[in-house]
């Protein structure tokens, strides 16, 4: 039982611990034709969905950004400190273009505003949650890329 106990113990430790994943520094371009639209930039951890190759998104770890784009291009430099939990870490950015200021993200990669059903990812923060309502989940255009994809690219096109 005392060995059941420790087990249990060093396994909540290490779920729970705190990591510096490394997000490197990307760029968002092709941003031109959505000017005066709203855009979400998401850290995520995702996976390929049940039923097809399609991405769904998991968990939420961060909101990187959130803001009205103004300009074609926009680089980022992002400060991560997240809690892996349960060994679920980050491995992906999640860019939405938004009609909204505000948006709700639906953890699977639908096509934009289509009557799909809605379901929300676990948050990590619950303070990033956005409460959905049928304008805020709406969406333009949603991108996913994997962290080791955008090491090598550091871009990611719109």
């Amino acid at each position: 039982m005392k060995l059941f106990t420790a087990f249990i113990l060093m396994f909540t430790l290490f779920s729970s611990a705190q990591t510096n994943k490394e997000v490197p520094d990307f760029s968002i371009a092709g941003l031109l034709p959505y000017q005066g639209m709203s855009m979400t930039t998401y850290l995520v951890s995702a996976g390929n969905s049940f039923i097809g190759t399609t991405k769904q998104i998991n968990r939420v770890f961060q909101v990187l950004d959130n803001r009205i784009i103004v300009e074609s291009e926009v680089s980022f430099k992002p400060e991560v400190k997240t809690r892996s939990s349960f060994g679920i870490k980050p491995n992906s950015i999640v860019v939405v273009i938004h009609p909204e200021r505000s948006h709700a993200l639906n953890k699977f990669n639908t096509t934009p505003n289509t009557g799909v059903r809605f379901s929300e990812p676990v948050y990590s923060n619950a303070s990033d949650k956005v409460a959905p309502t049928e304008e805020n989940k709406k969406f333009i255009k949603k991108e996913i890329i994997l962290l080791e994809d955008l090491n090598r690219e550091g871009i990611i096109k719109f």
